[in-house]
């Protein structure tokens, strides 16, 4: 797992969501297994 260490003012709602849309949810989804599953079961919700 690799990690990013921010020295700072650091916002994780706010950095984390800038980087979540920079990257796209493809690839965090690509990359995450946990993330994909919690995904795939709330789009299971009907």
């Amino acid at each position: 797992m690799k990690r990013i260490i921010i020295i700072g003012d650091y916002s994780k709602v706010v950095y984390g969501s800038l980087l979540a849309q920079e990257i796209g949810l493809d690839k965090i989804r690509e990359r995450c297994p946990r993330f994909n599953n919690w995904i795939e079961r709330l789009l299971a919700i009907e």
